[in-house]
């Protein structure tokens, strides 16, 4: 679980493998880099592909995301 309040820079270069986050508590969340954009709600998931090592995430107030990787 990703607790979030503030924006969050993520650098995934670390990992070889894509990313889902689901959007378990909270309004919703921005996600972005430079050709990248989605904005996540509560109750929805998005995956982040491999190829993209970093980008952003800008919450609307308090959220939770749970963060989901092999």
């Amino acid at each position: 679980i990703v607790e979030l309040d503030e924006n969050l820079k993520i650098n995934n270069l670390d990992k070889d493998s894509f990313i889902i986050y689901m959007c378990v508590k909270g309004k919703g969340v921005s996600v972005y880099s430079d050709n990248f954009d989605v904005n996540l709600n509560f109750g929805e998931t998005i995956l982040i592909p491999a190829s993209l090592n970093e980008y952003e995430i800008n919450p609307i107030g308090k959220n939770e995301l749970l963060e989901i990787y092999i």
